[in-house]
């Protein structure tokens, strides 16, 4: 089946379970990968988790999510960091809104 991740089966038989819960494609990193990078690849729309995969050995060691990355970072990041202030740190945040009404009361 040619939309079968070709890594799937190997990382499930690594990790020992099923891994059909990762979105597709399946995005993988090496252990030394910086924090930074990682944001990178979980900001991205469509992945909400990464394998930690060592290529020497072929193994998956960890998956990551952006969940977990943000508890990771709230205990690691000072806490005057996060006490910035979304506008000062220039995070983009804002969506635009709109606001329907009911007039046909």
């Amino acid at each position: 089946d040619e939309d079968v991740n070709p890594f799937m089966e190997l990382m499930s038989e690594s990790v020992g379970a099923s891994l059909d819960y990762l979105s597709y494609p399946l995005y993988t990193l090496p252990p030394d990968t910086s924090l930074v990078k990682l944001g990178e690849y979980l900001s991205e729309p469509k992945c909400r988790r990464v394998a930690i995969c060592d290529d020497e050995c072929r193994q998956c060691e960890n998956i990551v999510t952006r969940r977990s990355l943000l508890k990771f970072m709230s205990k690691h990041i000072s806490y005057a960091d996060l006490q910035e202030k979304l506008d000062d740190a220039g995070l983009d945040y804002r969506k635009e809104v709109i606001q329907v009404t009911d007039d046909t009361k």
